[in-house]
């Protein structure tokens, strides 16, 4: 099967998108345990706005602090661009910025995937329908949206459960499409 071809005009993350993501995210200047990778079970470990030691944007020394300002800079420039680089091959409809602030926040929360795994963004329900096309699609996409990765391992006994904090993120991943959609009605 050949990979799907990339649209040709490349979508940005909007303002209130990085807002998003730092919102969720929370910026720490040191280094917090993370989770651990799902197939390994090795530990990740993350400070800024969610830079990981997974990330090879930045190197990662464990016992340097990152200002508010530096941790904006890697995540703006450095690990948004990357989770980009990673996403754009799968997208096969283009997408306007604010539904692409919602796939970059989802991608810098579970991650972007591999074709034919069962994890990441490019291999969820909210994925296909996006893929799909068409006004209404992203409508259905941001419901797909709110069922996508509730649950994630407990940091401690490493057991699945529905994070309520996932819940929320998911309301206001979709609250940057939906906020666009309405504004006439304001």
């Amino acid at each position: 099967m050949a990979n799907p071809q990339p649209v040709s005009l490349t979508p940005s993350v909007t303002e209130r998108g990085i807002h998003v993501i730092k919102q969720w995210e929370r910026h720490r200047s040191g280094k917090y345990f993370d989770g651990w990778t799902p197939t390994t079970h090795q530990e990740i470990w993350s400070k800024g706005f969610g830079h990981s030691t997974l990330l090879a944007t930045v190197d990662f020394d464990e016992r340097e602090e990152w200002p508010l300002e530096y941790a904006h800079d890697v995540l703006v420039n450095h690990d948004l661009p990357y989770f980009g680089k990673l996403l754009l091959p799968h997208l096969k409809v283009p997408v306007p910025d604010n539904i692409w602030s919602i796939c970059m926040s989802l991608s810098m929360n579970k991650g972007v995937g591999k074709p034919g795994n069962e994890r990441g963004l490019i291999n969820s329900e909210a994925w296909k329908v996006l893929n799909e096309g068409g006004e209404y699609n992203f409508e259905r996409f941001c419901d797909a949206v709110l069922e996508y990765a509730l649950i994630a391992p407990n940091k401690i006994t490493k057991e699945p459960e529905v994070k309520r904090g996932l819940k929320w993120r998911r309301q206001a991943e979709i609250g940057l499409f939906q906020q666009d959609r309405f504004t006439d009605y304001l």
